[in-house]
This record gives structure tokens, sequence and C-alpha cells, in this order.
């Protein structure tokens, strides 16, 4: 079961993505170097960014080398640690081809190492003085160091053209504030005030300059334009700022008034509190050049996040901002989200574990934890995370439906219903996340054997969402388990086959919709397909099993209900009875032993009515 999360990051800074071509600055211009060993692999992953599209020239080479293979294996499994280490020894060899060092520290930046990256790209830049990536390291760690001037110097070194160039200036402008000429900075920023793409990043910038430096009216001046007329181009971050501002320069009810008009904003995510927005302590949002020069690479960060190969690029720019700000919380959720989807999901949960406690957003970040726990398998953590999460927000219906899931997964039914009752309580009327709920509970009630109560959470869940091929799929096959609707049924698992051709458990329901209908050759095409989807299900095995008797294939059939009980996690132990009978005597013989016992109930049934009606 999903556990639900309703955050959307997308725009946390300000970067103005699209120019007029309607493509980002990174596909008009390239942030990063052609070679910096993070543009896409054409290979067996092609589409996924990866720091090892080696130079062919070099491969030869690189190949024979069991430490850079080892390296490689263990990058490729995001084991960045394992995958430094290995690297740095490499390097260090003197038959080591020279891009071993670009290798180098692209993953030791990966890994959060920022201080080891610096140095190896330091002798990258000495080397080669073409790429972007390497002076990006090198200023950062001169800059958390407070060595400005050094960092000026790496900055000014290298010829930069397009989007590098433009970003360029960003860095510069922090850099030269460092160096405590804050003047020189917003005339260094001007350089980029025409430049669409660059818009968002000139005004906040230009704004949290002013800001630092205690210009406060050119200070509001940027804010206000870069927010827009009536809050039209509000953000997460330039609403945070704007509200900080205010407040510290005794605005209160104008900090009031925005935050309010930002709680009616159609794309503000669920998870950002008042408490994020509007926090007890009103403190400026850098208090120092290196924490500006961290918002300058944030934004370049989100916007590799919203490229389709740019995700390792993200990691590693999140990582340096980390390492800038280490009280960064939009980094902590921005991170988490990125090793997410990297299936790192321990570094993921170590990421929302420092979110702050007591926060709206420290309580979504335990959803968060749960559903990982859960990717990970470990329920005693998930239920953990989960409790803890609505102590401090009882009232979140995403908490109570992901208890239901796990406690769905441990087939503790009776506890699930209890949690989705819950939910549903919580949740708005006709939401789409209340018609996932009732097809939730509705598979509870089935498992609890009440189908008449599944069959009425599955028809309110169509009426919500007509064209869920789920919740198609659950009510046809309740139909078809409860021997009505025939045709009703097989007709709304048709419609759910034809919206999820991939989904083995729709296409078991419809292969035994043929099965039912005596159609034994159909019914084995589609549950063979069915097997092909979900290899390791007890309910398919035992559907083509049945399929299979039924068309002559004795020993076949055999076969998949022993492959079924040896996954009988998947069914109830009457069920595994059932199947073992099947095994012994065949069938054909336990349909008849089943429609004798089916008769000897009716009649039972039958004899207590008339002796009522004699009463």
């Amino acid at each position: 079961m999903p556990v639900l999360f309703m955050a959307a990051w997308a725009g946390v800074c300000f970067w103005q993505g699209e120019g007029e071509s309607g493509k980002s600055a990174v596909e008009q211009e390239g942030l990063v170097a052609a070679g910096s060993g993070l543009e896409p692999d054409a290979g067996e992953n092609a589409g996924a960014t990866k720091p090892y599209s080696f130079d062919a020239r070099e491969f030869k080479k690189v190949g024979k080398s069991g430490l850079f293979l080892s390296a490689q294996h263990a990058r490729r499994l995001y084991d960045l640690d394992s995958a430094a280490s290995l690297l740095k020894q490499f390097s260090g060899k003197e038959d080591a081809p020279k891009i071993a060092v670009r290798y180098t520290y692209i993953t030791l930046a990966m890994a959060g190492k920022i201080d080891e990256a610096a140095a190896f790209a330091l002798a990258d830049l000495q080397e080669s003085k073409k790429d972007y990536l390497p002076l990006i390291l090198v200023v950062a760690d001169y800059a958390k160091k407070g060595q400005y001037k050094k960092a000026l110097a790496i900055a000014d070194s290298l010829p930069l053209k397009g989007a590098q160039k433009y970003f360029n200036v960003l860095v510069k402008a922090w850099l030269l504030v460092g160096d405590g000429k804050p003047q020189a900075a917003l005339k260094k920023l001007d350089e980029i005030a025409k430049v669409k793409a660059f818009e968002g990043p000139f005004l906040f910038h230009k704004g949290l300059i002013s800001d630092l430096t205690g210009d406060y009216k050119s200070a509001e001046k940027y804010y206000v334009e870069l927010i827009g007329e009536g809050g039209k181009n509000a953000s997460i971050r330039a609403v945070q700022v704007m509200i900080s501002f205010y407040r510290r320069s005794g605005q209160e009810q104008k900090a009031k008034k925005l935050l309010a008009m930002y709680k009616k904003h159609p794309e503000r995510p669920a998870s950002v509190g008042d408490d994020f927005l509007y926090p007890s302590d009103p403190a400026a949002p850098v208090d120092s050049a290196a924490k500006g020069l961290g918002e300058a690479l944030l934004g370049m960060a989100t916007n590799f996040m919203n490229e389709r190969e740019g995700k390792d690029t993200a990691l590693l720019l999140l990582k340096t901002v980390s390492y800038l700000d280490e009280g960064n919380v939009t980094v902590r959720v921005l991170l988490a989200e990125v090793l997410e989807e990297k299936k790192m999901f321990k570094e993921a949960i170590a990421e929302y574990q420092k979110l702050p406690v007591g926060t709206q957003m420290y309580a979504a970040g335990l959803i968060k934890q749960a559903d990982l726990f859960l990717k990970l398998g470990d329920y005693k953590s998930a239920k953990k995370a989960l409790l803890n999460a609505k102590k401090d927000d009882p009232a979140n219906p995403a908490i109570a439906m992901g208890l239901a899931g796990i406690f769905y997964e441990q087939k503790d039914y009776k506890k699930a219903l209890s949690y989705y009752d819950e939910a549903l309580e919580q949740l708005p009327k006709n939401s789409p996340i209340t018609a996932a709920a009732l097809g939730y509970r509705g598979d509870v009630y089935s498992n609890l054997g009440k189908d008449d109560l599944a069959e009425k959470d599955y028809i309110a869940s169509l009426k919500i969402n007509p064209e869920s091929p789920e919740i198609l799929n659950a009510l046809g096959y309740t139909w078809l388990e409860q021997g009505k609707n025939f045709n009703e049924a097989k007709a709304m698992i048709a419609k759910a086959v034809e919206k999820a051709p991939d989904n083995g458990f729709i296409i078991d329901s419809f292969g035994w919709a043929f099965y039912l209908s005596g159609d034994y050759a159909k019914a084995v095409s589609m549950l063979e397909l069915a097997l092909e989807l979900e290899p390791a299900n007890a309910v398919i095995n035992d559907h083509l099993g049945d399929a299979y008797f039924k068309s002559g294939r004795v020993r076949e059939a055999g076969y998949q209900w022993q492959k079924a009980l040896k996954q009988s996690k998947d069914i109830k132990p009457e069920e595994a009875k059932a199947i073992r009978r099947k095994i012994a005597v065949g069938l054909d013989v336990y349909e008849k032993e089943k429609a004798k016992e089916s008769g000897a109930k009716s009649g039972t049934k039958a004899s207590r009515k008339k002796d009522e009606k004699d009463l």
C-alpha cells in the first residue's frame, strides 16, 4: 500500500528555466561541459546521467584496471563511499589515465566529501582549464574556508561561454561579497540583468546581497519585484525570504498579509506549514557570503533536477550546497528526493531525519521515512515513524493511510480497517485520494470475508474515479467470485486490461473470467501472460493449474499447484488446503466433492427455513 506524501518542491528557488526557445539554460548552452563525466551514457542505461561515460580512447587502458572496474560497479550500485575510496587508489597509480582524476572528484562530491573532491578538482583545473564543474567544487571549498581571493582567481581563470558564463556571474558576485566588495558584487550582477533565463536569480541575489549588507530599502525593492504583483511569481523560498524581511524590518502586517495570500496559492506544497514560512525567529536568509554562494548553487541544482538527464549533477550540487550551509532545510528535502530516485533509501532517510523536529515539515518527513523504510522491508521502523508523525499531526489522513497499508501488508486486517476508517473520516469527499482509500478498504473487507461491504466500497470508489483499472478489476473479480453479474464483471475487467495491459493481477482476472465461461484455451493464454508479469504469485499459479487441468495438461497443472503451495504467503489457509486436495485427487474429483458439500449445505438451509415456517 502506498504512503502518500503531498510535497511538490519544483520551483523552490527562482531559476527561470526556459528561454525563448522553450528549452532550459542547460539544454541551450550546457552548464556542464562535454567530457565532465556527467554527460548521458549511451550504453545499456541510456537516458540516465552517469559519471562513467569515459572517453572511448581511454577505454582499453581503463578497462584493464581491477580497481576501476570495482569502482565502476560500486558506483552503479550507488555505493558512493566505496566507489570514491577505490577511485582514489586508482587515480594515484602512475599508469592511471588523467581522466581518472575527474571520476574521483565527481564521485567524492556526490558522496558529500567536498573538501576531498576539491583537491582532485583543483588538479584537474590546473591540467585542463576548460571545465566548469571542477571550478564549482574548488570555489565552494575556498569560500567555506573564507579564502575568497583564491576563489576569485579561480573563477576568473576559465574561458566560459553561454549559460556557464552567466552562472559564473552569480558565483563571482558572492565571492566579491566575501572579499568585502558588495558594491562590486551588485555591479557584477548587472551583467545578467537582461538575460531572460536569469531574470529571477538576478532579482533574488540582488535582494539577498542588499539585505546582508544592510541596504534594506534596495532589498525590499528587489524582493517585491521578484514576487510580482499579487504574488503571481511566488515560490516557497521567495515567500519565506520576503516574510522574514518584513518581520525583521518591523512590517509585521505586510508579513501576515503575504502569508495569508500564499496559503491560497494553488501550487503550495501541503508539507510546507506556517512554521516553515513564519518561524518564531525570523532570521536573515543568508548571514555569510558562503551561504549566499550556496543559494546560487541551489538554483543551479533545482534546474538540473528538472532535467531528464540531470539527477547526478543535481546530487553533486546539492551536496556542495549542504557543505556550504548545513542548516539549509530546503537542501535536506531536495537531497532526499534525489537520493530516493537513485534508490539510495538509507541515505534519503538520513536527510529527512535532519529536518527540524516539531515542525509540519518534520512530520511530512516522517511519512516519507516510513515509505522508504517499507521499500527496505523494515515494517517496524516504518510503523514507528508514522506513529511519531501522528503525534505531531494527528489529523493527517496520509498518516492513517500509511499505517493502514502497513497493517494490511502484515495481514492484520482489523487494524488496517480501523485506520482506513480514520483516513476516510479525514479526507475530503470525492477526491482522488478518497477513491483510492475506498478501494484499499474494499480490499480489507474482501480479506475479512465481507464481500458485500467490499463491493459497496469498490462501487463508491468508481463513482469518484470510474477509470481506475485497479478498482474496475477489484469489483469485476469480486463479482466473478460471487457468481453474479458475469457479463458486466468481464466487461469491467476487459476495460481494466485496456488501461493497464502490463498488470499481471488484472490479466489474471481476465484469464479467470475466460475459465469460468469455459473457454479454457483463452484462459490458459491469459493466465500464462499473467504469470510472466507476476512470476511469484500463488493465486495466478493456482488459476493456471486449474486451466491446465481443464485443457488436459494434468502434469503441468500439478506443477503449478505445487508452485502455489511454495508461495503460500499469498493465499489463505483454506485456499492452501483446497490446492492440496486438488493435487491429491485431481480437479474433477475436487469439484464434485465441493458441489456435494455445497448441496448438503443448501439442503440444511432449506430444511431450517421449512422448520422455521412450520413453527
